[in-house]
């Protein structure tokens, strides 16, 4: 089975706001790659979030936005 597993966790509850992005690719029922990436959502973080998943504002600020983040992920969901 292939198939491609992935998580967001986001600033608020606006679905816009994913602040990470975690990644599995699975070919012939084997995990083949993994990815991990904090993302930079432009928007403020609301304090319920942090409280889940731990990430801060400050966490995020030099990581890429989705938009940069997506020209390395587009490959693995168009086959």
């Amino acid at each position: 089975m292939d198939f491609v597993a992935f998580d967001f966790e986001t600033a608020s509850a606006k679905r816009t706001s994913a602040c990470s992005l975690a990644l599995v690719i699975v070919r012939d029922n084997q995990i083949v790659d993994e990815l991990y990436s904090l993302i930079n959502p432009q928007t403020e973080f609301n304090y319920r979030n942090v409280q889940i998943h731990g990430i801060r504002e400050q966490d995020v600020q030099d990581a890429p936005t989705f938009g940069e983040l997506w020209i390395h992920l587009a490959p693995f969901f168009y086959c």
